[in-house]
């Protein structure tokens, strides 16, 4: 029997579909699917009832995994103590893609002064989707969006930031571009870029803040907020953006966008770290989500 064999059984448990475990590992699903199979062969017990639909651990199958909870636990806390051992610390959160691009270099830069034997990797999603990632144990926590939805989201806890506002950004081609004021109807009018899959579905964020109104005019999409800047300095495309963590955006400071404030639409947030109820955040990582609002 190896870890590995029961570190994937818990995966494609956690998962319901070995598929589905596959993807969040980037591994191919006949490895996951052999190294169940030889442990279910070794203990000459089957582990799981497999569907069309995925999969479910048998009696046995889930007696095992709560055992298995106990070594893996176990193998967190050795490694733990490696790494305080040689002084190097390893943290990895999801964040939203403002506070990745513009934040969190910032952030880094300030780690690094004071704590240069930490490591930081970072992943870029809307909430929905990294709320999804913090209650799959993906990442341990995430900094999101805190809005209407967040009853709806079980054994997760949230800890505030800060607090940001929407602002629609404009370029001088558009007509709203030197206005002082502007309201929801006019956004309508303009072709608007949408981030991702926003105002598709209810991912979080911005999409669930106006669920109740009529939507943007969407002429396009993209995955990069780069892309956004560029056609809304360039036409007469228009885009939301948060106007605490785009500040220091160069396309703001060189006068070719502008941002305003819907007057009839507060748009107002809070961002929040949001993690597991039995996950504890250790120091490093209360440190590092502090350092983001300085």
């Amino acid at each position: 029997m190896k870890l590995e064999q029961l570190y994937l059984l818990s995966e494609a448990v956690k998962c319901a579909s070995i598929s589905g475990a596959a993807k969040k590992h980037y591994m191919a699903q006949s490895s996951i699917s052999h190294a169940i199979s030889s442990l279910e062969k070794e203990l000459q017990t089957p582990l799981l009832n497999r569907n069309c639909t995925g999969v479910a651990p048998t009696a046995t199958g889930r007696a095992i995994l709560k055992e298995a909870q106990v070594i893996f636990k176990s193998v967190h806390n050795i490694e733990q103590i490696a790494e305080a051992q040689r002084g190097h610390v390893q943290v990895a959160f999801a964040c939203l893609p403002c506070l990745n691009d513009w934040l969190v270099p910032t952030t880094l830069c300030r780690l690094r002064k004071t704590s240069p034997e930490v490591a930081v990797s970072t992943t870029a999603d809307n909430s929905g989707t990294i709320i999804d990632q913090v209650t799959s144990e993906t990442v341990p926590f995430g900094i999101v969006i805190q809005d209407a939805d967040t009853g709806q989201h079980k054994g997760i806890t949230y800890q505030p930031l800060f607090q940001d506002q929407y602002v629609l950004y404009v370029g001088k081609k558009s007509p709203l571009y030197g206005r002082e004021m502007i309201t929801y109807a006019d956004v309508l009018k303009q072709p608007y870029i949408a981030y991702r899959d926003e105002f598709q579905k209810r991912n979080g964020g911005l999409t669930a803040m106006i669920a109740q109104q009529r939507r943007p005019n969407v002429q396009f999409r993209t995955d990069s907020l780069e892309v956004m800047k560029h056609l809304i300095a360039s036409d007469e495309y228009v885009a939301f953006f948060p106007r605490y963590m785009s500040q220091e955006d160069a396309y703001l400071k060189s006068g070719a966008i502008q941002r305003l404030t819907v007057v009839d639409q507060p748009l107002t947030f809070t961002v929040s770290v949001v993690r597991r109820r039995q996950v504890t955040l250790s120091t490093r990582k209360k440190g590092l989500s502090k350092i983001l609002i300085m």
